[in-house]
């Protein structure tokens, strides 16, 4: 969020646009987060696109947009809690006026005494809302169905923990049961860590403290709703396939470019 106009940088107001805007707060496609490089802007709501200026120019008063991660250097934006600039050069993202619907984004040169060019985090930029749907409780519906075995009760997050403490922000339904699950079973030779390790979240900061370290999971045990969660420290980007989404190339790409550690 701009510091001095309290307006949000924006995805396209429909799926599939390309430009960027600026609004208020809450308008459902402000979440950012940064691929695991720690340079690509990624918009949550479609995470193949990323945030690059328009005609690959790093000029001054150039407007930003959304373009396919190419790893080009228009693409490369850094952020150190203030601004958002654009790696090795002296331009930053300027709110150009701040006003919700009738103003873009653009490049400008840096200039550290101006609130036009400052920026938070605690409204979504730099911070993706990750989901889960919730389910009927696994044991009931184990019970009910007969079944031996049945779904995991919970979604990946595409995010790998570190070992140590991981911090998540937790959102989800009054009289819900959400939890974190770290590591996946029999995924290391450690005894300590071959289970998976779970733990019960609620709403708000959530802190974390897992030695062996691993995927993180999230799961919701709820008549209806979701849980959403979102990294605060401690968690980095796997890099995973996801049907539908991810291409063959992409995948062996991150692969070979050790873009993050595969589940």
């Amino acid at each position: 969020m701009s510091k001095r106009f309290r307006t949000c940088l924006t995805a396209g107001s429909q799926t599939g646009e390309l430009t960027m805007d600026l609004y208020s707060p809450d308008n459902g496609k402000q979440q950012w987060a940064r691929t695991a490089g720690g340079q690509f802007f990624t918009a949550a709501y479609g995470r193949s696109r990323v945030m690059s200026t328009v005609g690959g120019s790093t000029g001054y008063s150039t407007r930003l947009r959304l373009e396919e991660d190419r790893q080009a250097a228009h693409q490369k934006f850094t952020f150190d809690g203030t601004f958002i600039q654009l790696a090795n050069t002296n331009m930053i993202v300027d709110a150009n006026g701040g006003n919700p619907g009738g103003s873009w984004p653009m490049l400008w040169n840096k200039e550290p005494g101006s609130e036009h060019h400052r920026w938070n985090a605690e409204d979504g930029v730099d911070q993706a809302w990750l989901s889960a749907d919730a389910m009927p409780s696994w044991i009931v519906e184990k019970d009910r169905l007969l079944l031996n075995l049945v779904n995991y009760p919970y979604r990946s997050t595409g995010l790998y923990a570190d070992p140590g403490e991981v911090k998540i922000s937790v959102r989800y339904p009054t009289g819900g049961c959400a939890m974190a699950y770290i590591g996946a079973p029999d995924t290391t030779t450690d005894e300590r860590y071959k289970a998976q390790r779970a733990y019960l979240l609620h709403p708000g900061l959530n802190s974390i403290v897992d030695a062996g370290g691993g995927m993180l999971y999230v799961g919701l045990v709820a008549p209806s709703g979701r849980v959403s969660i979102a990294s605060v420290s401690g968690t980095r980007a796997a890099t995973r396939f996801i049907l539908g989404e991810t291409t063959p190339e992409q995948y062996r790409n991150a692969l070979v470019n050790g873009s993050g550690p595969a589940p």
